[in-house]
């Protein structure tokens, strides 16, 4: 009796090179999937930490707005209010590398505090107060402060916004702060700055 014998037959040069293409393409696939992957999550995180910036330094504003008698904007360093006897100031603005500043000084330094950020890309703030038919504002109605933070984002804008009744402020009329600024952090010479109570 004959045995049978099989026909083993190898893969012949064309279905090699077509293996190898539809690998190649597939290897393709995986690596531009990954790429894309891993710059969306690099994108999200700074976007995440971003975010936490904007909060933070919405922290920061709407703790010394609370405190705040007054508030300006100024558009030199040379120009800033220094520390009183009785009062602390509140600084507020960008330096060249685009770091937002939040900085506290009393007189003689004793409770001088900065806190830096650079996930900040703006931060607008409007003055609010109440008139009477003429026009005129009513100096016993306390001024409130509506504000806008936006964060740095390369896709989306990540905004922050509020307000708080200025309730330290005696007079509403004599309030410095003009009726709508907008700081971004490619404007280095301007100053928002707070004349808060002295920290004991």
């Amino acid at each position: 009796m004959k045995s049978a014998v099989k026909n083993k037959k190898g893969l012949t040069l064309v279905e090699l090179i077509a293996a190898s293409a539809i690998s190649v393409i597939i290897m393709a696939a995986a690596c531009t999937m990954l790429y894309v992957g891993s710059k969306s999550a690099r994108k999200g995180a700074a976007a995440f930490v971003n975010h936490g910036s904007a909060y933070t330094f919405e922290t920061q504003l709407r703790n010394s707005l609370f405190e705040a008698r007054d508030a300006a904007v100024y558009t030199s360093a040379d120009s800033l209010p220094e520390p009183g006897d009785d009062n602390d100031i509140v600084e507020v603005y960008f330096d060249s590398e685009k770091v937002l500043w939040v900085k506290r000084k009393s007189k003689g330094g004793a409770h001088d505090s900065a806190i830096a950020d650079d996930g900040i890309k703006e931060f607008k703030l409007e003055k609010k107060t109440v008139k009477d038919s003429s026009g005129s504002i009513i100096s016993s109605v306390k001024p409130a402060v509506s504000y806008t933070i936006t964060a740095k984002s390369d896709t989306d804008t990540l905004d922050f916004s509020g307000g708080i009744t200025l309730n330290n402020v005696k007079d509403s009329a004599a309030f410095s702060l003009p009726d709508s600024t907008v700081i971004e952090n490619t404007d280095t010479s301007t100053y928002f700055v707070m004349t808060v109570p002295k920290k004991e």
